[in-house]
């Protein structure tokens, strides 16, 4: 079993633990919304950080996998 940080899930940073009416939810999970809330993760950071982990898994001669995320 191999554990990877670049799977868990979206770093929310100083919003963690706030109430989400703190935030504009539309907002906060589109994709294409530069504006960030303190120093929260972006989607497209997040993004990034999967497909870098995918884009390695391909690399490797494994011949099954299974991947498990939050």
């Amino acid at each position: 079993m191999i554990f990877d940080e670049r799977l868990v899930e979206r770093k929310h940073g100083k919003l963690s633990g706030m109430p989400w009416s703190t935030v504009d939810r539309e907002k906060h999970w589109n994709y294409y919304n530069n504006e960030k809330y303190c120093d929260e993760e972006s989607i497209p950071e997040l993004f990034e950080r999967v497909h870098l982990f995918l884009n390695q898994l391909k690399t490797k001669d494994y011949k099954s996998v299974l991947v498990v995320a939050h």
